[in-house]
């Protein structure tokens, strides 16, 4: 599977780093299935902060203490306005998307992308609605692998 990059979102695809989710496209929801195809696109943590503390206001400094399911339970809560956004609790951790999940991820994105004029803040919800798009376009699952 080969993915055309459009230059509208060519500064998107801005390489590897530690800390980052690397966005992939399969047929079921398996980050280890052989027809998982990695996008080459990644979330970075960077990105996430920005995002999740900066624009969403998700109080982290609250998980001192918690253990990972207690994390990932407070992430959740801080955002029940976007559930599937709240399925990105972690850099480190895997989240996994069906087919018929991916449009309400897509429209959750494009809801955040307007309460944001921050560079960082506004990259992490592009480079989502760009995967989603082409999760959508085959019927595809779409997959974050932590590092």
């Amino acid at each position: 599977m080969k993915f055309e990059i459009d230059p509208e979102n060519a500064d998107l695809f801005d390489g590897r780093a530690n800390g980052s989710l690397h966005i992939l496209l399969a047929p079921v929801a398996d980050t280890n299935s052989r027809d998982a195809v990695e996008m080459r696109l990644d979330f970075h943590c960077v990105e996430w902060e920005a995002l999740f503390v900066g624009v969403l206001d998700v109080p982290t400094s609250d998980w001192v203490g918690l253990s990972r399911e207690g994390q990932r339970v407070k992430f959740r809560q801080a955002l029940p306005e976007y559930p599937m956004l709240g399925e990105i609790w972690d850099v480190y951790e895997d989240a996994a998307f069906l087919p018929e999940e991916v449009p309400q991820l897509r429209s959750e994105c494009l809801q955040v992308r307007t309460e944001t004029t921050n560079a960082e803040a506004v990259r992490a919800p592009r480079k989502l609605i760009y995967a989603c798009d082409e999760a959508i376009k085959r019927g595809f699952c779409l997959l974050l692998s932590g590092d």
